[in-house]
């Protein structure tokens, strides 16, 4: 995502580093878990964690390797290998598939999001609801078909906008429930090298529940639904940014975007209080949706296992987070000035 967009927290944890050290964490976990079942000496699992934890993940020397392998799941472990002594290297990613490694730590960077996006999406239902009691007797024409119609009031209005928030909240929510799974079964998801309890161990270690049934990767009809709802609430945004913009018309208008003491509305015409906030989300509407198709084109994969998701989902998944939290704190920007 460009600079004019980008959230700096969605940012941070779609960053490498953050991605890195998910993957790590999923591979300390299985340790672990051989450890919990005595499977592994505790000494052993103490000793990679140890040496993990304390050395740094050394992106460029990961960059560099994964340059030369064209394989970042590869190029990280080759990147950690160099801190474990001989003995205990073949116990690090024993079992694993790539892919095993990496989901957990894909569903973790959904829920991290999700809670960016909470974090503003309660203060802007918060704000709609002050405003529907603070305006529930200011007078306004109602209009349907675009032509004026019965009077009603400011704050009746805001809550038609409140309502339309908060059903498309709760898709959020309801989507949000699928986070909760994940799968560590080996090569093609046939548990070669590693079996369901220690599946189920490292995952309850993650915070996760196992999904049995997936291929070598989780099924992306567990996600499509995040993407929908995330897709929802901008459009959301977008009818409310559009009945603002259709309030705001020359001739008879109701209300206005807030305009800048400072701020120009044209090169040719500053005098004009363009609705460009408005008009923005409009566009983030349109990026949302386009996100959305990629997503939902992810659930076709070949078979047991093919990576033309994986180019799609590095772009689309935290650009349309992106393009959420904008779009929320645009709203929210709109709405309290």
């Amino acid at each position: 995502m460009i600079a004019r967009y980008e959230d700096s927290d969605i940012a941070r944890i779609w960053a490498d580093g953050n991605k890195l050290e998910l993957w790590q964490k999923t591979e300390l976990a299985v340790v672990q878990a051989r450890v919990n079942l005595s499977l592994l000496p505790e000494a052993t699992g103490a000793s990679i964690g140890t040496a993990l934890s304390g050395n740094a993940i050394d992106i460029g020397w990961w960059l560099a390797r994964d340059r030369e392998i064209n394989h970042d799941l590869n190029a990280f472990l080759d990147e950690r290998l160099r801190f474990l002594r001989v003995e205990l290297q073949p116990h690090l990613h024993y079992g694993l598939t790539s892919y095993d490694t990496e989901e957990p730590a894909f569903a973790t960077m959904l829920s991290q999001s999700l809670s960016v996006l909470e974090e503003q999406t309660g203060p802007l239902a918060d704000t709609l609801e002050d405003m529907a009691k603070r305006y529930r007797y200011t007078i306004m024409n109602g209009r349907t078909h675009g032509q004026e119609a019965e009077l009603q009031s400011f704050g009746k209005r805001c809550l038609t906008w409140l309502v339309s928030l908060r059903e498309s909240l709760k898709n959020l929510a309801r989507a949000k429930e699928s986070l909760q799974h994940s799968k560590l079964s080996g090569a093609i998801g046939n548990y070669r090298g590693i079996d369901a309890g220690i599946e189920h161990e490292a995952l309850c270690i993650l915070g996760f529940k196992p999904f049995y049934g997936a291929t070598q990767v989780m099924p992306r009809e567990l996600y499509a639904p995040l993407a929908e709802a995330l897709c929802q609430v901008v459009l959301t945004l977008d009818k409310i940014a559009n009945d603002i913009r259709l309030g705001a018309r020359s001739g008879r208008p109701i209300y206005q975007e807030p305009f800048g003491r400072k701020q120009k509305g044209s090169s040719a015409m500053p005098h004009k209080k363009n609705t460009i906030s408005l008009e923005q989300i409009e566009g983030m509407a349109r990026m949302a949706k386009g996100y959305l198709q990629m997503i939902m084109d992810n659930i076709r994969t070949w078979e047991e296992r093919a990576i033309e998701q994986s180019s799609v989902e590095r772009v689309a998944w935290p650009d349309l987070f992106h393009v959420t939290v904008h779009s929320v704190k645009t709203m929210l920007r709109v709405l309290k000035l």
